[in-house]
């Protein structure tokens, strides 16, 4: 194994993911499937239902590097991402209302990182300096659970900003209607926090498309890029802040 080169986009199969601690059945459908969960647990300081979100407490910059935000009860966390060589970079601690749980919810997607404006963390603008990344400061705070990647150059979103900013950096961008995925204790979920690439040409989401009203728009989307869905469970879709791909399988020394 090898650690995920790029945020986000694996290039072989993956074999661990963030997800958080909660989502039972989620988790038991990316191990039935061979892929180790790094089980993120709940933050008190954030809302209950996104309490556990990895999207929230994480942000993966590529290879070995990742943020992690500060705070109580991620001691295990933080022994597990070092037990497997990762190389853990402190992020502040998280507030419970918004702005101040938002600073590490970017979306890396090859050469682009999306962002709330004025809201990104100092660590995270700082690897997009060193490694040549653009930033792309949005509107929309909750950016990473606002973009589903699909390839280096594709999204999904339902965020008219992000969608907007997007394209102008040149990214293919499918746009979809908000709602229709489930998080308690709100209106709606996101796309990118029902979603998570498995492999280059694996995207996985929580549950089923056809419970979407742009579901298949979604699947014409993925097939126009060489990419097939994985509907997780036969339930709606819903939102567990992310499926976070960090290992894969080394394809590079495949025979």
């Amino acid at each position: 194994m090898r650690f995920v080169q790029n945020s986000n986009l694996p290039e072989g199969p993956v074999r661990l993911c963030a997800v958080g601690e909660r989502y039972g059945m989620l988790i038991a459908a990316l191990e039935a499937r061979g892929i180790a969960c790094l089980r993120v647990p709940e933050d008190p300081g954030l809302p209950a239902p996104v309490a556990c979100h990895a999207d929230l407490q994480l942000c993966h910059l590529g290879g070995a590097r990742i943020a992690v935000a500060a705070g109580r009860g991620r001691d295990g966390l933080l022994e597990a991402l070092r037990k497997r060589g990762f190389s853990v970079e402190a992020a502040g601690p998280l507030a419970p209302d918004y702005p101040g749980d938002v600073p590490l919810n970017c979306a890396v997607v090859g050469k682009v990182c999306i962002g709330g404006k004025d809201k990104i963390d100092k660590i995270i603008t700082n690897y997009c300096g060193e490694a040549g990344i653009t930033l792309v400061p949005v509107n929309q705070g909750y950016a990473k659970c606002s973009v589903c990647a699909v390839d280096e150059r594709s999204i999904i979103t339902q965020d008219p900003s992000i969608a907007q900013a997007a394209r102008r950096q040149g990214l293919n961008v499918l746009k979809i209607q908000t709602g229709r995925i489930l998080l308690p204790g709100y209106d709606t979920g996101f796309i990118g926090g029902c979603s998570g690439l498995l492999g280059r040409k694996l995207l996985a989401f929580t549950g089923s498309l056809s419970a979407h009203p742009d579901g298949e728009r979604i699947k014409e989307f993925l097939h126009s890029r060489g990419v097939e869905p994985l509907e997780l469970t036969d339930g709606p879709l819903y939102d567990v802040g992310s499926i976070l791909p960090l290992l894969e399988e080394d394809v590079r020394r495949r025979p």
